[in-house]
């Protein structure tokens, strides 16, 4: 866009002015601000949509000095004080909050009174302190409206905080859990998450990482739909049963810990809500699977590349009403398509696969002859369209490029 705009209302040029929910969808805030200049009758639609995301560490790069002469003195708060003279009366517009978790309680206390209406808070933990303290808990506790919560780097033990008593605002609707490290962490240790229990019954999507979580929600959370399980607290696989067992209700799923067992996996497949199934990264050395139970729900399954040939094969085949596989980044020229017992609709792959090497082309080749997909989806990248105009003729006989504006190239089946 323009800086230098005309005088003229160009609102009122416009046949059709779109609906304010679809536009925020294309446009960056910068250009939301400038679009508000020269139309009029956006103006007081988009102010809201434009403050409403809130970025304080924006803030303090911008203005680092004054941070740290603030930080030093044990003054941080002021920077709320600050915000709200810059806002005047707008910063009531703020429904969404992204902080670092170094959070004093004078700072929390503040940030509660001038922003008690937050729907969304965003915290980024620090590598070499990922322990919890006072201030981060106070605004948890003192935010009522809270529906989504997304941690970054916050996992290790809850400092100065010696009660059970819960953590989160029970208003909560989801719980996303980043960034987890390598290493594991001792089961005994208080978590931030630990509080989490079947009383937050608005909870529909959560991220579990502990052992005593899966305990306290092994009675049912009927509203619960998306979970992802995340091994940093070592996970038991009786716990996990026991979870799963007790909301049937799920219908997506990520998992992502090292114990996988035969018992997981059937109770996983067993679920007969289950619409989306990610199995990430595991240990997968003693697993046969020889009588994998069929699924009738699952309609997408994205599979690591760390599962072994064999047991993709197993997963696939037992997921009767499959419409998406998704191997990602999966080393494609290890598979035998034949073994799979029925067409698939989708098959996405990373583009990578498509990059000039000699083992690449004879994986698409093998893909090609197989047939066994409808249509082949990859990421919109270069090297694609370079090796289809290079190895095209000898690679993909039976499926075409089918041009299109969606995110993905699509190749679909024409013999």
């Amino acid at each position: 866009m323009y800086k230098k705009l005309p005088n003229k209302n160009q609102a009122a040029n416009w046949e059709y002015l779109p609906n304010i929910n679809t536009i925020v969808k294309y446009l960056y805030r910068g250009d939301l601000m400038e679009l508000s200049l020269c139309c009029k009758r956006y103006r007081n639609q988009l102010e809201h949509r434009v403050l409403e995301k809130l970025d304080l560490n924006v803030w303090k790069y911008n203005n680092w000095n004054t941070y740290n002469k603030l930080k030093e003195t044990g003054k941080v708060a002021r920077v709320l004080k600050f915000l709200k003279s810059d806002l005047d009366n707008k910063h009531k517009f703020i429904k969404k909050v992204t902080l670092e978790s170094d959070i004093q309680v004078p700072f929390a206390k503040e940030l509660n009174i001038l922003l008690p209406n937050i729907k969304t808070l965003i915290l980024h933990g620090d590598y070499f302190d990922n322990s919890v303290g006072l201030g981060l808990i106070t605004i948890l506790k003192g935010l009522k409206n809270l529906e989504i919560v997304k941690l970054n780097r916050v996992w290790g033990p809850i400092i100065d905080f010696n009660t059970k008593r819960k953590t989160f605002p029970i208003s909560i609707k989801s719980l996303v859990i980043c960034d987890f490290p390598e290493y594991k962490f001792d089961d005994g240790i208080l978590t931030i998450y630990d509080s989490i229990d079947h009383y937050f019954t608005n909870l529909y999507s959560l991220t579990i990482a502990t052992n005593r979580v899966l305990q306290n929600l092994s009675y049912g959370m009927p509203n619960l739909r998306e979970v992802e399980l995340k091994d940093v607290y070592i996970l038991k696989g009786s716990n996990i049963v026991a979870f799963l067992k007790a909301n049937p209700q799920l219908e997506k799923l990520t998992t992502n810990f090292m114990n996988y067992n035969e018992e997981i996996l059937k109770t996983i497949l067993s679920i007969k809500n289950l619409k989306y199934w990610n199995i990430c990264y595991g240990s997968w050395e003693e697993i046969k699977a020889y009588s994998l139970p069929s699924n009738y729900s699952i309609n997408y399954l994205k599979l690591h590349d760390s599962i072994p040939a064999a047991l993709t094969y197993k997963f696939t085949n037992a997921c009767k009403t499959l419409e998406t596989l998704d191997l990602g980044h999966y080393k494609l020229h290890e598979f035998n398509w034949s073994t799979f017992d029925r067409r698939i609709p989708i098959l996405k792959i990373s583009y990578n696969i498509f990059k000039r090497k000699n083992i690449n082309r004879k994986a698409i080749k093998s893909i090609d002859d197989s047939r066994k997909f409808n249509s082949i989806h990859t990421e919109r990248e270069s090297c694609v369209i370079e090796f289809i105009e290079k190895y095209g003729k000898n690679t993909l006989n039976n499926y075409k490029y089918i041009p299109s504006n969606t995110q993905s190239y699509i190749f679909k089946l024409i013999n």
